[in-house]
């Protein structure tokens, strides 16, 4: 894979928060200071009407979601033809598609316009939304990580809660807010770290994580109950103020195979009561799989699973990547799946279009090989 020579490489999704003095200088020149605002300046919205909700975080595979969110704060020439089929599919699928971009500036949120009126996509530009973020050190493209997340209470009124995304709370709390003001709420501080990847519901209100979220809260100094006090808070939250019915907590697979921690990159929940786990050919790893198909299976899911190429190699290190089928994105009866140029992506294509959806396959060899993919890379609202 050819590099950006003019950035430092980036290995994965966490090291590519750890940006350094050349990302400053490489954008000194691009931000112009004068015509940017920050973050929390962002005051339109985008006046969506909302459907009354069940309560609980909406199911990605029952609700229709038509607000997507996606970063353009890559540094790297390698997600941007990944970001740009991802829009392309969205806007052919969605009924009422609506765009929220987080840009640097106002040159970039122009260039975006004048690409969208050029290519005569069909959106309406009222319904394009941005977001310019000043801080030169903010390059994380992961969108579905770090925005926060959008529940409904028993009235069926939404809200949002926000969480941290790295040890500093405060490293993209203005980004949070300002998405809430573009959709007219403000979010609710949880004081937990938590990326959006490890979270997923289904319609019964059941919310599915992995221990990786307990982990990242955890602290030397904790003590002995440390590990369960935080599962209890994360439980108090979930079920009390995010009006989940139940937490089922997962396993994390081995972070020397997949880094993030996050249930994304192993299940994919479906219509009909229908799940996808990935499978792999290492049998200590497809061990844990087979635990949280097993998991799926008690909560009356018919499981299917789905061969991962553990053959794929990271272009700086030489761990293997974890080429996901189930790091996807569901836009009413269509889905969004990544291809890797491997044997592999036909079976996921056929399994998809057998359990019911019109299949459109994104390449993101380019975005797997940085720790994530199409549903790292998005976050979808009512």
């Amino acid at each position: 894979m050819k590099k950006n020579l003019f950035i430092p490489q980036i290995s994965s999704k966490f090291n590519l928060l750890k940006t350094t003095v050349l990302l400053t200088l490489f954008f000194a020149n691009s931000v112009s200071k004068g015509n940017t605002i920050s973050s929390g300046a962002v005051l339109s919205g985008l006046s969506m009407p909302r459907t009354q909700f069940a309560p609980g975080i909406p199911a990605e595979h029952t609700v229709p979601l038509n607000t997507l969110f996606m970063s353009f704060l890559d540094v790297s020439q390698e997600i941007a033809p990944v970001r740009e089929k991802i829009i392309e599919a969205f806007l052919q699928t969605s009924a009422d598609p609506h765009l929220i971009f987080m840009v640097y500036d106002e040159r970039q949120e122009t260039e975006i316009l004048s690409e969208f009126k050029a290519s005569k996509k069909n959106v309406n530009p009222q319904k394009i939304k941005f977001i310019r973020r000043t801080n030169p050190f903010g390059t994380y493209i992961w969108a579905r990580d770090f925005s926060p997340i959008m529940t409904f209470d028993e009235k069926g009124q939404s809200k949002l809660f926000q969480f941290d995304y790295t040890d500093d709370p405060d490293f993209v709390r203005d980004d949070q807010t300002a998405i809430g003001k573009i959709l007219n709420l403000k979010p609710q501080n949880t004081n937990l770290r938590l990326e959006g990847g490890n979270l997923m519901s289904d319609e019964k209100r059941r919310l599915y994580i992995s221990v990786a979220a307990i982990e990242k809260n955890t602290t030397p100094e904790g003590g002995p109950t440390q590990f369960e006090d935080i599962k209890k808070k994360f439980e108090v939250l979930f079920t009390q103020k995010m009006h989940a019915s139940k937490v089922i907590w997962l396993p994390k697979l081995d972070p020397q195979v997949e880094i993030t921690g996050h249930i994304d990159m192993y299940m994919r929940l479906l219509k009909n009561q229908q799940a996808v786990v990935a499978s792999s050919p290492d049998p200590k790893i497809n061990q844990t799989l087979d635990t949280i198909a097993k998991t799926l299976e008690s909560n009356n899911y018919t499981v299917h699973r789905l061969q991962i190429n553990n053959k794929m190699k990271n272009w700086i290190n030489t761990n293997n990547v974890f080429p996901s089928y189930t790091n996807s994105v569901i836009v009413g009866d269509s889905i969004l799946i990544p291809a890797y140029k491997v044997p592999e992506d036909k079976a996921a294509l056929d399994l998809y279009k057998k359990l019911g959806y019109k299949v459109i396959q994104i390449p993101s060899e380019n975005a797997i090989l940085l720790g994530g993919s199409l549903h790292c890379l998005t976050y979808l609202y009512p």
